[in-house]
């Protein structure tokens, strides 16, 4: 029996160990990637992202090596201090030890570990999926074919598998409202007093009508300050979609309307400081 997994993301490799640890080992499983590289598809792979502890219970059961990567890298945090847009602190959120905030690119690189060479083809853009009488199919965009007895899409958003089953209307992606913008922004860029603010507090979020900004640790707390990340992510109602590019600029001034005159002055401090190239991403619903 032979599988073909379409994407390497998150996604597609967490299905390859799933399949690799309780499919019998004489069944060959392939993942076909379209990025050229696992570091070009791991740096682009988003913000920041929290495991909880069912998360981390399935992903032990598929990947040990997995789980002891994301307890290394990233910030094991008990509670969310959840606060509204004018200072008052509302309560936490959690309470539970067991979960970690960290890089996306992280948890991708975890899953990662422990793939033989050439299990993953990179730079593999597969274009259509479709069955014959006897087997399936996967088309790449260099004209190649490979034939299987089982596909898994695991290719995003704009997913050739999802079309072949449903055609291009009957699951179209809808817009619901919400948009979402993510980002880091060195730690030792902020000012001391917030620095031992999110050292005491760990992961912070605020709540307002519409919308919210949440800012946590991204990596362990014995990381050094200067090689420590802050991870942050806002979210908020918008009739519009965003655009699919858009300047960093424009996004950072998207976010200073939006929390800027909020009453703390980190909210404006940590959008001042974003160092990576952030995106405004749309939130579907179908």
């Amino acid at each position: 029996m032979k599988v073909i997994i379409v994407g390497g993301g998150i996604g597609g490799l967490a299905a390859y160990h799933a399949l690799r640890t309780y499919l019998p080992s004489n069944v060959s499983i392939k993942v076909y990637e379209s990025y050229p590289t696992p570091k070009t598809a791991t740096s682009l792979v988003g913000g920041g992202i929290g495991i909880f502890p069912n998360g981390l219970r399935a992903l032990n059961a598929i990947s040990p090596s997995s789980v002891l990567y994301l307890r290394a890298h990233g910030n094991a945090w008990p509670y969310f201090v959840v606060r509204n847009q004018n200072g008052t602190t509302l309560g936490r959120l959690g309470g539970v030890q067991d979960r970690i905030l960290l890089p996306r690119a992280s948890a991708h690189e975890s899953l990662l570990l422990d793939i033989p060479d050439g299990v993953v083809e990179w730079g593999r853009k597969a274009i259509e999926v479709r069955e014959t009488a006897d087997a399936a199919q996967v088309v790449f965009e260099d004209g190649t074919i490979e034939t299987c007895d089982l596909i898994i899409g695991a290719d995003g958003v704009k997913s050739v598998c999802r079309q072949a089953l449903f055609g291009e209307e009957a699951y179209r992606l809808q817009y619901d409202g919400t948009t979402t913008i993510g980002g880091f922004a060195p730690f030792v860029s902020l000012t001391p007093a917030l620095q031992s603010s999110i050292k005491a507090d760990q992961a912070v979020m605020t709540l307002s009508h519409n919308r919210s900004f949440t800012y946590a640790l991204s990596l362990p707390t014995s990381t050094s300050v200067n090689e420590q990340q802050v991870m942050f992510w806002s979210t908020y109602a918008s009739n519009t979609s965003p655009p699919h590019c858009q300047a960093s600029e424009d996004i950072r001034a998207i976010l200073m309307q939006r929390h800027g005159p909020w009453y703390d002055s980190a909210f404006r401090q940590i959008i001042a400081a974003v160092s990576r190239p952030t995106t405004a991403d749309p939130r579907f619903t179908k």
